[in-house]
């Protein structure tokens, strides 16, 4: 048996096209697992991801493990991916796509297929550069390659070449981010015009300047000496000091799939005021969404962690306590991206691992309480010229805000068996 699954979203006046091929499908069996996913909220939830873990499938989920699967309510037919979240070469959680009408309800049987094709919307890498001649301590020529790992070489130096972009990227249909592989360890954005992967052809030898517009985009964000947009930095002398003097810094690709992409950054022996420690921070990118998820632990003598955003000349916005549930936000929107157009930029934080909201001399601020071993928070950028074209700072709240009912009410997921 054969059919095809196809299906547009549009939001905020951005159309993005997910397609699945899937042929060959085994009929549904009453023991498949069932999964039901609820809108607990009253805004419709457009091509949001949902997990559930194999532990949730249960026994007669096992044998899907793995497996080509898709999920079929009869009407429509949704691709399913699967993740090794632990790295442990065992997938260990389902992902899909789905959308909801306000506090809506959707039923699928989970079940496999022979083939399915789906639209890879994320994509993470680190290249390297090969083959080339360093002069000056200066590396060109050569080509750029994608490697999976690696530990900052002890002669590196800013600017000298050897990183694509000058460190890790990571993207989803929305955006794209960056991190400076080196001392400073700060995150940059790249806007995109077009909601598809772009990181592939940035930063090549021999490429334009991502500095300038391209079809594509461009780097569309001023760093300076701030902490750029959500970095984790340590709050140290009452301002931001970055993660600057580890003994070992190390970038992995943990995951770069269709559906989710994520970096981990390490930081052995790192020397804060308070001794030192060791640190580790994912940065994980969903299909559909502009936010990045940045989850840290650490051990040994833990410094007080701190976030938050470039400072320009664009006003401070907060959400208040309007809302119910534990994320709040700080954000800025104005002409403030590269090239003076419209940028607006959020870092999502619990209230409960919040200290105090301040600012130094470069940044807004989110000091986080001190000797935290674990830590989650978000953040994104949304350019004028991007996919979701937020032209105004009434859009831009308006995104926040929907974003941050997605965050204080996730969609619900019910297994039956």
């Amino acid at each position: 048996m054969k059919s095809s699954f196809q299906t547009r979203w549009t939001f905020c006046a951005a159309s993005l096209l997910l397609s699945a091929v899937v042929t060959g499908c085994q009929p549904s069996v009453e023991s498949a697992p069932q999964i039901t996913i609820s809108n607990p909220s009253p805004t419709e939830r457009r091509d949001e991801i949902v997990r559930v873990s194999v532990t949730e499938l249960g026994e007669p989920g096992q044998p899907l493990r793995g497996a080509a699967v898709v999920l079929d309510n009869g009407r429509k037919i949704v691709p399913g991916q699967w993740l090794d979240e632990d790295l442990d070469s065992q997938p260990d959680t389902l992902l899909f796509s789905v959308s909801l009408e306000a506090n809506g309800k959707a039923s699928y049987r989970l079940r496999e297929a022979d083939k399915i094709s789906l639209q890879t919307r994320t994509y993470a890498e680190l290249g390297k550069r090969y083959d080339a001649q360093r002069q000056d301590g200066v590396y060109t020529g050569g080509s750029f390659k994608a490697v999976e790992a690696m530990t900052l070489p002890e002669q590196h130096e800013i600017g000298d070449g050897l990183f694509k972009y000058e460190g890790p990227g990571w993207e989803s249909d929305k955006v794209a981010y960056r991190l400076y592989f080196d001392k400073r360890n700060v995150i940059d954005i790249f806007g995109k015009r077009q909601p598809e992967l772009t990181l592939p052809q940035v930063g090549n030898v021999d490429a334009p300047s991502y500095h300038e517009l391209q079809p594509w985009g461009m780097d569309i964000l001023k760093t300076g000496p701030s902490i750029g947009l959500g970095s984790l930095a340590v709050y140290q002398d009452k301002r931001a000091r970055r993660i600057d003097n580890s003994e070992q810094m190390t970038v992995s690709i943990r995951h770069s799939t269709p559906l989710y992409s994520e970096v981990e950054v390490s930081h052995q022996g790192f020397v804060g005021e308070t001794g030192q420690a060791d640190i580790d921070a994912r940065y994980g990118i969903e299909a559909g969404s502009a936010l990045t998820q940045v989850t840290v632990s650490a051990e040994g003598e833990l410094p007080q962690w701190v976030t938050g955003i470039v400072k320009h000349e664009s006003q401070l916005m907060q959400s208040g306590d309007h809302q119910a549930g534990p994320w709040r936000y700080i954000a800025t929107y104005g002409d403030q991206s590269y090239i003076n157009d419209g940028l607006g930029m959020v870092v999502f934080y619990r209230q409960t691992d919040v200290q105090t909201l301040t600012q130094d001399e470069h940044n807004h601020l989110v000091v986080m309480k001190p000797s935290l071993q674990t830590l989650e928070y978000y953040f994104g950028g949304y350019w004028q010229q991007g996919p979701d074209a937020i032209g105004s700072k009434a859009q831009f709240q308006d995104m926040l805000e929907h974003e941050l009912i997605k965050l204080n009410q996730p969609l619900l997921v019910q297994v039956e068996h």
